[in-house]
């Protein structure tokens, strides 16, 4: 039997593994925005 494959999507998925708190690049922690986004816990 042969088998002719006619479509195929592949996915992947990736994880970044980081032991420190703050951003490399900018600074900012990991956990909390980014300087251009506002918070949403911000009151309004």
């Amino acid at each position: 039997m042969k088998v002719k494959i006619k479509c195929w999507n592949g996915v992947a998925t990736w994880l970044w593994v980081a032991n420190d708190e703050n951003c490399g690049i900018c600074r900012m922690a990991f956990n909390g925005c980014c300087p251009d986004c506002e918070c949403p816990l911000r009151a309004v």
